[in-house]
């Protein structure tokens, strides 16, 4: 289904992608893993016809996309990038399905990366483990349902720093609060990363100072 061989990309000096090999057969999952500037993007964007190789060959569905372009995107979908940002999400704008047929969407595709927060990586891992688990299942609704919950937290982080950025007044509020109260922060900061799922036993019996204690 693809083919991959002696793939290269360089940007001027910059070396992306170094003679890259693999094959995904049909009804294969294939993880492309890496740290920044591994040149996983640049990799998927040359497979997908979107960046031009400085070498090698990719062949899609036995298809090259220098001589069958035309096919190879009517067959794809012909669905072009609708801009150059990554990990850019709307806030208003939400995928309520994630799941159709045999086909579940992870991380970027699933709506899970936005700018606001920059959860999305960590939570395309744990969407990966919930994936994993549901076709050990052999049921993707075990997905879907995973899916709802781990976005739930994230969702409702970027909704209260969008709430924050329109209303000055309260933002000022929050910091000078967050700044006296420390504590308060470093539990917003973990129950954001996922590191505690109880904020009751976090905060084991202690009082949370009100919003605008201590203020003079």
């Amino acid at each position: 289904m693809l083919s991959v061989k002696g793939l290269r990309k360089a940007y001027r000096d910059v070396v992306a992608v170094d003679g890259i090999d693999l094959e995904v057969q049909a009804g294969e999952c294939f993880g492309l893993l890496g740290p920044n500037g591994a040149g996983k993007t640049t990799t998927i964007e040359i497979c997908e016809g979107l960046t031009p190789a400085d070498a090698g060959e990719v062949r899609v569905l036995d298809r090259s996309w220098a001589s069958d372009a035309r096919e190879l995107r009517e067959r794809l979908g012909n669905a072009p990038r609708i801009t150059m940002e990554r990990g850019g999400l709307s806030a208003t704008r939400r995928l309520w399905v994630v799941t159709q047929g045999s086909v579940a969407l992870v991380g970027d595709a699933a709506g899970s990366v936005d700018a606001i927060t920059g959860e999305g990586l960590g939570l395309a891992f744990r969407q990966s483990l919930a994936l994993a688990d549901a076709l050990v299942a052999g049921n993707l609704d075990v997905y879907e349902a995973a899916h709802r919950r781990l976005a739930r937290r994230p969702r409702l982080m970027a909704d209260l720093l969008l709430l924050l950025d329109r209303r000055p007044d309260l933002q000022y509020r929050a910091l000078h609060y967050l700044a006296r109260h420390p504590q308060v922060f470093r539990f917003l900061l973990a129950w954001h990363v996922g590191q505690i799922r109880n904020p009751i036993r976090y905060f084991d019996g202690r009082t949370t100072p009100a919003l605008g204690a201590g203020r003079r």
